[in-house]
């Protein structure tokens, strides 16, 4: 028996949702997904998007948040008019220290398909004829899955130079045509990729708690007001894996079907690449189910990828051109820690 699909006929308090868009804790589709629900249901919403991990709002915009926080609560337990619903319901931050505000969310309008080449190169004109091949390597990390160099056990395409800063903003999707040959079960991993030097707030929490404190509110004898003060943490990396995503293939037959990456909102500049890496087993985020050299076919002219995006995609003609892509010893600082054994995913 199958379960029923998602739904929230039944939901109908107000809500004012919070996420940060880089937590590798609670992942995006799951705030994502039941946005998309709750559209439907004509209640009060209000969302913040982050660009920090598993965070709380109070650390990264305490006195708007305090503000903003009472003001709802006015609203909607008070009956209080005081304007907030006629705010944008959307905040967004789309890079280090840059928020945006909308009315819906996500806010793309085109969704843009890219297809993907023999010569490593992904790009928005018609498909290729043919197949690409992989080996599944259940030891490969993520690291080496989307970094430079003849790697026989991932397949990876990066578009031409962007020519204008693009704004990703939903959920990316990647549909694949993928034999594993000889598998009793097979997996397959995808992660989208921003390549190009650029300040970005790190993986993981995304923050540092400072000694000051600020007080809010009157502190009691059980009850200290005053809170370390925290601000977001920026470096410089040479990539961010943007989107992850997964599925668990049927062994030793074609599969086709449509691998849903996590939502994201993120301004990607103008001179970097996109890169797609498509491979078997992904320790660092999932149980292993294939633990052989597998190896994996990829349908070129029944793939792609489609990206959730404002606007329109102007590429330079330099598809393909690995220059920019970094090695893996150089992004072992920009890629994440994986979660612990007993929380991957059990794909």
């Amino acid at each position: 028996r199958e379960d029923p699909p998602p739904s929230a006929d039944k939901v109908t308090a107000s809500i004012f949702l919070t996420h940060g868009l880089q937590d590798t804790n609670v992942k995006t589709v799951n705030f994502g997904r039941w946005w998309d629900l709750m559209k439907k249901q004509n209640v009060p919403m209000k969302m913040w998007l982050s660009r920090l991990g598993h965070v709380d709002p109070f650390d990264y915009r305490r006195a708007t948040w305090v503000h903003t926080l009472h003001r709802w609560f006015d609203n909607q337990l008070m009956g209080i008019k005081n304007g907030i619903l006629d705010q944008p319901a959307v905040d967004v931050e789309v890079s280090p220290g840059t928020w945006v505000t909308s009315n819906t969310w996500p806010v793309a309008d085109n969704q843009q398909q890219l297809t993907f080449h023999s010569d490593g190169s992904l790009t928005t004109g018609g498909a290729d004829n043919g197949t690409d091949k992989f080996t599944n390597n259940p030891n490969q990390n993520e690291s080496q899955a989307v970094a430079k160099g003849n790697n026989p056990n991932r397949l990876l395409y990066v578009t031409g130079d962007l020519k204008s800063d693009v704004r990703l903003s939903g959920e990316p999707t990647v549909k694949l045509t993928i034999t594993p040959k000889g598998a009793s079960v097979g997996q397959v991993g995808v992660f989208l990729v921003d390549y190009g030097n650029e300040v970005r707030v790190p993986d993981g929490e995304g923050n540092q708690t400072l000694s000051p404190e600020t007080c809010w509110g009157e502190s009691t004898s059980y009850d200290d007001a005053c809170y370390h003060r925290s601000i977001e943490e920026t470096t410089t990396t040479p990539l961010q894996v943007m989107a992850r995503g997964w599925a668990r293939l049927k062994g030793d037959k074609t599969n086709t079907l449509t691998v849903d990456l996590a939502y994201d909102d993120v301004v990607i500049p103008k001179g970097h690449q996109i890169g797609l890496a498509i491979f078997g087993a992904s320790p660092d985020w999932l149980v292993t189910l294939d633990h052989n050299s597998t190896p994996y076919t990829v349908d070129l002219a029944k793939s792609s990828l489609t990206l959730p995006i404002v606007g329109n995609l102007a590429l330079a003609g330099n598809a393909g051109d690995l220059t920019q892509i970094p090695t893996a010893r150089a992004i072992a600082a920009a890629i994440p820690e994986p979660p612990a054994p007993g929380s991957r995913l059990p794909y």
